[in-house]
């Protein structure tokens, strides 16, 4: 064989390996971009399922019921203020206000003075985890001399309150105020 053809030999089989490359590195390069884009996949699907689980827990600790009791008890003492101010008494029980006694996280209670001067609504949780609520409609006497009905709703400060009454508001030179270890939340 002459020196030519050995050489023409060389340089054909440099040209075959430079070819061969860009190949399997293209090769190898897909596959990684194929195995990256599966795991991503996988783990971010992962993810998200976790972060909507709990998002609204991060969003609102007291997720779960407790927007039940603001709304109930908010409505209750929305209707006791109503029937006081038509009737001059306040309904003594949670049936004859339409509302449920017992609901999957609270049970509710009605507590009336006699004669009707005030009223406490409680949502007694069912549940360590969730905060308790207490609501109570006052009757006071306006600067004219007439009757009208002032409200408030208290949250519990803590949890671990279950089955417990929070207890109750008082009325302080005129004006509806939560008791230790509860704070107003309209």
């Amino acid at each position: 064989m002459r020196l030519q053809d050995k050489f023409k030999q060389t340089k054909e089989l440099q040209a075959n390996d430079s070819q061969e490359k860009p190949l399997k590195q293209k090769k190898t390069l897909g596959r990684s971009l194929l195995i990256w884009s599966f795991y991503s996949l996988i783990g971010g699907s992962f993810l998200a399922i976790i972060i909507l689980n709990f998002f609204p827990y991060l969003l609102n600790p007291d997720y779960g019921g407790c927007s039940e009791a603001k709304t109930y008890l908010g409505s209750i003492n929305r209707s006791q203020q109503s029937y006081y101010l038509e009737n001059q008494v306040f309904r003594r029980n949670i049936s004859d206000l339409t509302f449920p006694e017992n609901t999957t996280n609270f049970k509710y209670e009605v507590q009336t003075s006699d004669p009707s001067r005030f009223t406490y609504h409680y949502a007694i949780t069912k549940n360590d985890a969730l905060k308790g609520y207490v609501g109570a409609v006052f009757v006071v006497m306006t600067n004219s001399g007439e009757e009208t009905t002032i409200a408030i709703l208290c949250k519990s400060s803590g949890i671990g309150l279950k089955g417990k009454k929070l207890p109750n508001p008082s009325l302080q030179n005129g004006v509806p105020t939560c008791a230790e270890g509860t704070y107003s939340i309209r």
